[in-house]
C-alpha cells in the first residue's frame, strides 16, 4: 500500500489493482480521475471476469475518502469535460477500476516517441520480449 506521506509534490500516482492506495492519498491529489466510477462491477474484458467484489471493496475505500460520486471518470478527462493538472507541482491520481492497461500503451507510446525525438534510450531486440512456441 502507497501512503500519503510518501507524496512529493507534482507526483502522479495511478493504480494497477484496487486498494494500493491509502485512503489519505485520494484526500492528498489536487486532480483525481477513476477509469470508471459508481460501476456496479468490474468486467476486465481480457479474460472475461466480473471482479465485483474488488471492485466493491475500491468504491467503499474512495466513498470513505472522497465520495465515489463525485470522481470524473478518465473518458471525461480525455473529452476536456473533467479539468486535469494545471501546475506542476499538483498531486495527480488515477484509480484504475477496470486494468485493462490501455493506458500502458498510450503512455508507452509517448515515452517512446519522446525519447526518440531526443535521440536517448537504445533499441532492444525483439526476441528478448517474444517467445518461440515452435523452438
Amino acid at each position: 500500500m502507497f501512503f500519503a506521506d510518501w507524496i512529493e509534490k507534482g507526483v502522479h500516482l495511478s493504480t494497477v489493482q484496487h486498494a494500493e492506495l491509502h485512503p489519505d492519498v485520494f484526500k492528498a491529489a489536487d486532480v483525481l480521475i477513476a477509469h470508471y466510477a459508481g460501476r456496479p462491477a468490474v468486467i476486465d474484458s481480457s479474460r472475461g471476469i466480473v471482479h465485483a467484489e474488488s471492485a466493491e471493496t475500491m468504491r467503499r475505500t474512495v466513498r470513505a475518502a472522497i465520495g465515489e460520486n463525485a470522481l470524473p471518470n478518465l473518458h471525461d478527462l480525455v473529452l476536456g469535460n473533467a479539468p486535469g493538472r494545471t501546475s506542476p507541482e499538483q498531486i495527480t491520481a488515477f484509480l484504475n477500476y477496470v486494468g485493462l492497461g490501455y493506458q500502458f500503451a498510450a503512455v508507452g507510446a509517448l515515452v517512446y516517441r519522446n525519447a526518440r525525438e531526443r535521440g536517448i534510450g537504445r533499441d532492444l531486440p525483439t526476441d528478448w520480449f517474444t517467445e518461440d512456441v515452435n523452438p
